[in-house]
């Protein structure tokens, strides 16, 4: 066991080595006083069981890994609020991932073979749960189940061969931000129309999408703040869009705007609406 908490912690590489010493010492006496913990990039294809006697973790970063699998005993670490396994080759989360209800945020992006729809029946008994990075995970389809998501703000979804979004999605009314990067394949209209549904709707990324034109429905996202449009294929932005009542940013860098459109944009828009090129 000492041997295994050790390696665990040699593991860590934000820890100065000058600390090591000290700290090893310390975590041998009581793992339960650890809260955080870095094991990014360390390739790991499996967890360590001293992992698992610092119950106390809140925050723990395990990305950049050879994980394909977690194990049950993952459900000892009960008091995560923050869990990282971005960059692994994880294909389905274990039923024991249920136990961990104070998380709130959870980056699983970048596990291209994970199996989405099993994973939500677990997320979704996940009550604290604010922040899901789904990013670059290879889903073509979200599941209807995250209706249960009710408390989620922030969702990314970008890089993913999605066609459409579910109506469920629009059920999420503490929805704030979503991510729909270089979602290329996303019919984006529809997507908007689901979004529109959405009570507190007030972050939107649209970038890499390849968007020529900006759909009017935009302007019927009522509580929309911040719009990211930068990296598309615009040569302009519509005056409709001041329709939009909540609007104070537009983000439209790395488009080609014709020039002599810019100081009238900037003339319709500003100051009521910030813009970027």
């Amino acid at each position: 066991m000492k041997n295994l908490l050790l390696a665990t912690l040699l593991c860590v590489s934000t820890i100065a080595k000058s600390q090591l010493s000290e700290i090893a010492i310390n975590l041998l006496r009581s793992p339960e006083k650890l809260t955080e913990l870095n094991l990014s990039g360390q390739n790991l294809d499996s967890l360590p069981e001293a992992l698992f006697q610092c119950k106390n973790l809140v925050w723990l970063d395990l990305s950049n890994n050879k994980l394909t699998n977690l194990p049950s005993n993952i459900k000892s670490l009960t008091n995560l609020k923050y869990l990282n396994l971005s960059g692994n080759n994880l294909t389905k989360l274990p039923l024991e991932f249920a136990y961990l209800t104070q998380l709130n945020i959870l980056d699983l992006s970048y596990n291209p073979k994970l199996d989405v729809e099993f994973d939500f029946s677990l997320l979704v008994k996940l009550p604290k749960l604010r922040e899901l990075n789904l990013e670059g995970d290879n889903i073509t389809q979200l599941p209807a189940t995250v209706v249960y998501l009710k408390n989620l703000q922030v969702l990314n979804l970008s890089k993913n061969p999605l066609a459409s979004l579910p109506d469920e999605l629009g059920k999420l009314n503490n929805l704030e931000k979503i991510y729909l990067n270089e979602d290329k394949n996303l019919d984006i209209r529809q997507a908007i129309k689901v979004l529109q549904l959405n009570t507190n709707l007030r972050e939107l990324h649209l970038e890499k999408d390849d968007l020529k034109i900006l759909p009017s429905e935009l302007t019927e996202l009522k509580k929309l703040e911040y719009l990211y449009i930068n990296n598309n294929q615009l040569q302009s932005i519509p005056e409709d869009m001041l329709k939009a009542p909540s609007l104070i940013y537009i983000d439209a860098k790395d488009n080609p705007i014709r020039i002599w459109d810019l100081e009238h944009l900037n003339q319709q828009f500003v100051p009521r609406v910030k813009l970027r090129f």
